[in-house]
């Protein structure tokens, strides 16, 4: 009896708990009105054409004339660096739309993908036996997959790869 008597107290106990914890409704202050323009508070300047004139002349006494152009040597120099990297490698991710023996086939997808994306590389790889048509270059993985999410309805064989592509075929 004593199990059912220690019950009925925590239970009303409880119940006097969640009820006293209802939630009261803010109320709004009558009192005070805000107000957010402050535009009788910010204080106002005079200015005149001879401050702007004085502001130009310090500025053009300050400005450099470089005197020696180094041009074509750095021209020369990114030149070397641009040749030596031309056949440098990076990690990217292509979308597979298609992959067969089919070489129309192939024309017929690279085509497809033309008509709804206008902008995006759409290259034909022949791997023997098959001939792979693959979209785009893209440096995150995240972008290859929103390409790969606007091409998955269009065609049944949808896959990102990654793949290792010349610094030259990058746009």
């Amino acid at each position: 009896m004593s199990y059912r008597l220690l019950f009925h107290i925590v239970f009303l106990t409880s119940l006097i708990i969640v009820g006293s914890c209802a939630s009261v409704k803010p109320q709004k202050h009558k009192k005070y009105k805000f107000d957010d323009d402050l535009t009788n508070f910010r204080p106002s300047y005079q200015t005149s054409d001879t401050v702007y004139q004085a502001v130009n002349l310090m500025f053009i006494d300050t400005l450099i004339i470089p005197e020696k152009h180094i041009n074509s040597s750095l021209d020369a120099v990114l030149g070397r660096i641009s040749e030596n990297n031309k056949d440098l490698k990076i990690p990217v991710y292509r979308v597979q739309v298609f992959s067969n023996k089919d070489r129309e086939k192939a024309n017929q997808a690279k085509r497809d993908v033309y008509q709804k994306f206008l902008d995006v590389d759409v290259d034909i790889d022949w791997h023997s036996p098959n001939f792979r048509v693959r979209v785009g270059n893209f440096i995150h993985r995240l972008d290859a997959h929103r390409m790969y999410v606007a091409l998955k309805d269009d065609f049944k064989n949808v896959l990102i790869v990654p793949e290792k592509v010349k610094i030259s075929k990058i746009k």
